[in-house]
């Protein structure tokens, strides 16, 4: 003996043997599923279902789409109209509706009272009347304890027990709706994007809304989320005070939508009484004065980041205006290796 103490192992007996082995055995590894992998000549042999238009020329079957704005800039009462005119067949802000769908609306902040006030007096400038069933609420007022979190799976499953025959599905708004603690991260959005992508595929459409991020360079959160949508468009309120608004439509991302299509104009609320009215309206003076104050500052120096912070649009904006003046390449070329004013 040298003073360490002796380490007995049991005798291996073929009991023991057996024992190990069906350890072993018990938790087989998980088959792996199998992708459904199609041969090209397969996939264009069977033809895709079509994509009808829901609202022409901007929203189609299957789209993922999303309004982002400020506080108070306009995006539940747009989102309201909207889905009121889908789920009417009605016309608004200039589009037409070919035709009624089933409308799900999930409101988890506001005041019954004020939202039904909201929706009486768009109700009201509508030339067609909800028919039961075609516009369903899912809101805070019926729903003390909260509605659903789309940021976990039993939030997502707790939506999809509710949602019936809804074939466009309104999120009003992401923040309340979708509770992540980065916002700045996409990862924390993984359920949510899934959920995105399971609608899809099932054929319905999503129209969520977003509060602007601190700077105007887009929606709150992690560019990486916009990735799934199809349509993004940006509010940004030109006028302040009053019971009517004035605000600027801008697309800032359009799958699928010609140059023409993507083109910005205003959405006037005029609400006179118990009656709420949208207009259309044309940019053309107010986007030549801001064309203008773009290039004003960009030859002062400003990079685009800070331009769109100043006038309050996009970046992306910014991007698309200089480059219609031809000025993009020529700045880029002029501020390489130089520091703003």
């Amino acid at each position: 003996m040298n003073g360490r103490a002796e380490i007995r192992h049991p005798p291996q007996t073929a009991e023991s043997g057996r024992n190990v082995a069906t350890q072993r055995t018990s938790n087989p590894p998980k088959p792996v599923s199998r992708l459904n992998v199609v041969d090209l000549i397969q996939f264009m042999a069977v033809p895709e279902p079509a994509r009808e238009f829901i609202v022409e020329p901007f929203i189609r079957e299957r789209n993922l789409v999303q309004f982002a704005a400020r506080r108070g800039d306009g995006k539940t009462f747009i989102n309201l109209a909207l889905a009121l005119a889908i789920a009417t067949g009605s016309p608004i802000f200039g589009f037409n509706v070919r035709r009624r769908r089933r409308v799900l609306f999930a409101e988890p902040e506001m005041d019954g009272r004020e939202l039904q006030d909201r929706i009486g007096a768009i109700q009201n400038g509508l030339p067609n009347a909800v028919e039961p069933g075609y516009f369903r609420l899912v809101c805070h007022a019926r729903n003390p304890n909260g509605l659903f979190n789309l940021a976990t799976p039993e939030g997502c499953d707790k939506l999809d027990a509710n949602l019936g025959d809804a074939e466009v599905i309104f999120l009003d708004s992401k923040k309340y709706l979708c509770h992540v603690h980065d916002e700045n991260s996409a990862d924390g959005y993984t359920h949510f994007h899934r959920w995105l992508m399971r609608q899809r595929y099932a054929g319905r459409t999503v129209i969520m809304s977003t509060h602007m991020g601190k700077s105007a360079n887009g929606a709150r959160g992690s560019s990486a989320q916009e990735d799934l949508l199809d349509v993004c468009v940006q509010l940004s309120r030109t006028n302040s005070g009053g019971k009517g608004l004035l605000a600027l439509w801008e697309f800032t991302k359009g799958r699928g939508l010609s140059a023409k299509n993507q083109e910005s104009f205003t959405v006037e609320l005029r609400i006179d009484g118990n009656r709420a009215e949208f207009l259309r309206g044309d940019v053309s003076h107010q986007e030549d004065e801001r064309r203008q104050t773009m290039l004003q500052m960009s030859l002062e120096g400003f990079s685009q980041g800070e331009i769109a912070n100043r006038i309050g649009v996009h970046r992306t904006t910014v991007s698309r205006t200089l480059n219609d003046l031809g000025l993009l390449k020529q700045l880029n070329s002029q501020h390489k290796g130089t520091t703003p004013r």
